[in-house]
């Protein structure tokens, strides 16, 4: 062969190359684009699986940083339990959880150190327009050193008027304000 024979032979080896190599990035560009937008339409702000991922966040966030008005945002009685008169355990008694809590309850939430706060598991239904966060929650009094750790079992429901989720779960007991004791003094004791 002469030079003009393998320089032609050569280039058309090079061209084949570039073409096959063209062709797989083209490709390999297509299948990452499909998988980002898959993605994407998995993260879209108004769907209720984001939503549900952003609330447990801002949940988890205020309940460490003790922003107390944030969860109380997010606590609202489920309606379903009204319209169809069934009673739930996670129905809270006392009112003073929902909206607006006692200036006392603040107070004494605010005495509440959260060290940490560990989701265990995480799940929801959008058919349903369900949910449940289960937490490990690490904590202590300003009274306290000694670090105290418990379960919390959040219930959500998702209002699609809203396009927003609450919880209908209160905060843990744990959190509650001690009840203080009255002594009875006898006259004989004075």
């Amino acid at each position: 062969m002469d030079k003009k024979e393998r320089n032609k032979h050569l280039n058309q080896s090079l061209t084949k190359s570039s073409n096959k190599l063209s062709t797989l990035i083209i490709t390999a560009f297509i299948l990452l684009f499909m998988a980002a937008c898959s993605q994407l339409s998995e993260l879209d702000s108004s769907s209720p699986v984001f939503r549900f991922q952003k609330t447990e966040d801002l949940y988890r966030a205020s309940m460490r940083w003790g922003e107390w008005p944030n969860l109380f945002q997010i606590m609202r009685d489920n309606p379903k339990n009204k319209s169809t008169g069934q009673t739930s355990e996670q129905v809270p008694l006392k009112k003073e959880d929902w909206n607006r809590p006692t200036e006392e309850r603040m107070i004494h939430l605010s005495t509440i150190k959260i060290s940490s706060v560990s989701a265990l598991s995480s799940g929801m239904s959008e058919e349903k327009g369900e949910g449940t966060t289960r937490l490990l929650i690490e904590y202590h009094f300003d009274s306290s050193v000694t670090v105290l750790s418990l379960r919390h079992t959040l219930h959500w429901w998702y209002d699609k008027e809203n396009n927003a989720w609450y919880t209908d779960t209160p905060l843990p007991k744990e959190f509650d304000a001690p009840k203080h004791k009255t002594i009875k003094l006898s006259p004989k004791h004075y």
